[in-house]
């Protein structure tokens, strides 16, 4: 990743990749509004505009900062994503709100060779759309690659036919009628990957398109089971689903990613994300039963961790001993993302052991 700053401005990291967008002055400035419009955005501010393109290089800005960071949440959520469904071979994807195409990117790297045949990108920025099918076309020139430059609610054509649908960061955006058009596009496919950010208005806002959807789809992520959601229950209005992400090494050693970090208030270290994934029965792996899924970070104490965990009996919060597991428990608290997926054993209502089956 190159980044460079013209003369005007104050020091910054000068050398990486060859083909990565040369930032100067300007571009940082242009960052840190991109940014603030977000952060207003998140806040409700009524003149907000958190995905207000100005042009092309304002997405290859986006892309070199932003979208990475977004990219890095996709790697660790398709990870986990890809050992519960089988996708049919050759897939066609639909990527609504696509962005630089930073979802499809991501599942291009992570799928099988020759498991995705064909990419529609959606999103209402027309510079949205050329960047997304440049850069899908430079990472998998083999991908067959077709876009519509629409709002979602006033997509007026039905899409082609697809197989795989992927949302990225659309919660905050969606309106009345988008949110009508995303289910029902959803419903078309028979395999839903959806991720958004950490936030807890986010995580009820799609834990209701789990609810919506449950009727035709099995929720393989982050659900342990098919039960009713338990984090929307009025008595959990303090619980959300979400998880970590763990950061990889060039977030800390490339000096793109270290003046990012600086110049923007980025925190490289934590990557909180809710992510949804959905399957049609006829895709759906076994599910394993009687595991439990760790929400967020717990609380450490003393000798102890008080922790939010959901399985199929709800969302609760329980205590569990570090005698139990001293480095399990430590992680749960000190290392979010290194603990994801336990089986526990309980006697009167108490935790008295625990296996960590998955760990991010």
């Amino acid at each position: 990743m190159s980044n460079t700053i013209d003369d005007r401005g104050a020091h910054g990291p000068r050398q990486a990749g060859a083909d990565a967008p040369r930032l100067v002055e300007a571009d940082w400035r242009r960052l840190e509004e991109l940014r603030r419009q977000f952060l207003a955005a998140q806040e409700g501010q009524p003149d907000a505009r958190p995905s207000a393109w100005e042009g092309e290089r304002d997405l290859e800005l986006y892309d070199a900062v932003y979208g990475a960071r977004i990219g890095w949440k996709w790697d660790a959520f398709l990870v986990d994503a890809l050992r519960r469904v089988a996708p049919p071979h050759g897939a066609r994807v639909l990527d609504l709100g696509c962005g630089t195409a930073v979802a499809s990117r991501a599942l291009l790297r992570h799928a099988p060779p020759a498991g995705i045949e064909a990419v529609h990108l959606v999103d209402k920025s027309v510079a949205a759309t050329k960047v997304g099918a440049r850069l899908v076309a430079r990472d998998a020139p083999m991908v067959a690659i077709t876009s519509s430059a629409t709002d979602l609610s006033a997509l007026s054509e039905a899409p082609p036919a697809f197989d795989i649908l992927l949302a990225s960061h659309l919660v905050d955006e969606l309106s009345d009628d988008g949110w009508r058009a995303a289910l029902r596009l959803a419903r078309g496919a028979s395999v839903v990957l959806w991720l958004e950010g950490g936030a807890k208005s986010t995580s009820r806002a799609l834990q209701r398109v789990r609810e919506e959807l449950l009727d035709e789809f099995e929720p393989l992520l982050p659900c342990t089971h098919r039960e009713a959601c338990g984090a929307l229950l009025e008595a959990n209005a303090h619980e959300w689903c979400h998880r970590f992400a763990r950061p990889p090494q060039e977030a800390f050693t490339t000096a793109h990613f270290t003046f990012a970090s600086k110049r923007l208030g980025l925190d490289l270290r934590s990557l909180p994300y809710c992510g949804l994934l959905l399957a049609k029965p006829a895709r759906a792996l076994p599910r394993a039963v009687g595991r439990t899924r760790l929400l967020g970070r717990a609380k450490g104490e003393k000798g102890k961790a008080m922790a939010s965990i959901c399985d199929a009996a709800g969302v609760r919060r329980v205590q569990i001993l570090e005698r139990l597991g001293k480095q399990t428990v430590r992680a749960m608290v000190d290392e979010p993302g290194a603990v994801d997926l336990l089986e526990l054993r309980w006697d009167g209502g108490k935790v008295v052991g625990l296996d960590v089956v998955e760990g991010p």
